[in-house]
């Protein structure tokens, strides 16, 4: 389990993310609250599950401020299933700006789990020093 490590690439990272799983969140819930049907179809099913779907990549965000492996693993498997859905559904056009927010979170959470994984010897966290 990798933890995060706050340099400052990454605390950059952690405020863009956030950023954009604030957006991410926003535009989901104004979409589910004011643009979706009630379910009668297979479409509304389908839309109703990537709204419903999408709004995990809030709390992914927030483990990524302690497990960065996690947070990855968390916001690319909400991605590619409302991708999937999506797909599947034929509802790929309105949800495209979605589907671009969420790979943006994602590609943000990897880069800051790769740079938490790509420790040197001098960049070691206070945790790690010996005691003495």
């Amino acid at each position: 389990m990798t933890h995060t490590r706050y340099s400052p690439a990454n605390i950059i990272l952690l405020v863009a993310g956030g950023l954009i799983a604030i957006f991410n969140l926003f535009l989901t819930v104004m979409t589910a609250g004011f643009g979706a049907d009630p379910v009668h179809d297979f479409k509304t099913f389908a839309a109703s599950c990537v709204l419903v779907i999408a709004l995990a990549s809030a709390p992914f965000y927030l483990i990524a401020f302690r497990w960065s492996g996690i947070s990855t693993v968390g916001t690319w498997s909400v991605t590619l299933c409302c991708a999937l859905i999506t797909v599947v559904s034929g509802e790929l056009t309105h949800f495209s700006g979605l589907l671009i927010l969420l790979t943006i979170q994602s590609l943000i959470m990897g880069a800051i789990n790769s740079s938490s994984k790509n420790r040197t010897p001098e960049h070691r966290d206070v945790s790690e020093r010996p005691l003495s």
